[in-house]
């Protein structure tokens, strides 16, 4: 079962031309350094997941409330411009806000970076 998630994963990755995760993972980096104090641990990565791409953002400890945002709304607006640019792809991707406390529970984990 396991086996076959994962090829359906890989799959669904495979059909997202490079070029376009490329052009997201710079669009969310770039608009994230604009926010926090600490640029240079911004980190954006696309995990293919079974039924969908997870775009995950990674970042300083201290510059989660500068990414969250008043009323949460730059990580709203992030994720809405993740989601329309789905269309662009023909995939199914949700954004990912991974903080510090799951990155060490990730950490113990198999890596499934894509």
């Amino acid at each position: 079962m396991q086996e076959q998630q994962a090829a359906v994963a890989e799959e669904r990755r495979a059909r997202v031309p490079q070029e376009a995760v490329d052009e997201l993972k710079g669009f969310v980096a770039a608009a994230v350094k604009l926010v926090v104090n600490h640029r240079e641990q911004v980190v954006v990565e696309v995990v293919a997941c079974s039924n969908r791409l997870i775009v995950e953002l990674h970042t300083h400890p201290d510059d989660v409330g500068q990414v969250i945002g008043r009323n949460a709304h730059l990580i709203s607006s992030l994720r809405s411009f993740v989601a329309a640019f789905q269309g662009k792809v023909g995939t199914h991707m949700d954004l990912d806000y991974v903080t510090e406390t799951e990155n060490k529970v990730r950490r113990g984990g198999a890596s499934r970076r894509a």
